[in-house]
C-alpha cells in the first residue's frame, strides 16, 4: 500500500464523519466543521463537494428526502 491509499481512506473516513453529523444532528455546518478540526467551514465545504459531488447541506436535505421516500 502506499502512501495515496491512506489519504484515501482518511478521505473516506472523514467524509464519513461529516455525513454522520449531517444525517443524525441538526448540527450547524459551521459546527461540524468545529467539531471535526478544520480550521475553516467554507474548507469543509469544498472539501465534502470534492469528494461528494453535492454541498453538505444539499447532501443533508437529500438524505432527508431519501428517509421521508422510505
Amino acid at each position: 500500500r502506499g502512501l495515496g491509499d491512506v489519504y484515501k481512506r482518511q478521505d473516506r473516513q472523514t467524509v464519513t464523519e461529516i455525513k454522520t453529523y449531517l444525517v443524525n444532528t441538526d448540527m450547524s455546518v459551521k459546527h461540524i466543521a468545529s467539531e471535526l478540526n478544520f480550521e475553516d467551514v467554507s474548507y469543509m465545504c469544498r472539501y465534502f463537494r470534492r469528494q461528494t459531488g453535492m454541498s453538505p447541506m444539499d447532501y443533508r436535505a437529500f438524505s432527508k428526502r431519501q428517509v421521508l421516500a422510505e
